[in-house]
């Protein structure tokens, strides 16, 4: 079963300004979540709500409820990606 994935306005626009080799392994990292919502490295953030994967300097921010769907709140290097 594979869960559905979802982008927020601001994560689509966020990926758009990474290099096209780094966005092609994020775009795939992001579709193996479907399969793997708790994929190796993965951790809980701490004070606000969510999770987060790495894909070498960038970070994959997400909301799930494990079962039905992720959604893709943040992608960004991983010196801004944390700034609210």
């Amino acid at each position: 079963m594979s869960i559905e994935i979802f982008f927020t306005k601001s994560s689509i626009k966020e990926l758009s300004s990474i290099d096209k080799e780094s966005a092609i392994l994020i775009k795939e990292k992001i579709l193996k979540l479907s399969d793997n919502p708790k994929p190796q490295g993965f951790k809980k953030l701490r004070g606000r709500d969510g999770y987060r994967i790495r894909v070498g300097n960038y970070r994959i921010i997400y909301e799930t409820d494990f079962s039905k769907y992720i959604t893709i709140l943040h992608i960004g290097h991983r010196k801004d990606v944390y700034k609210g």
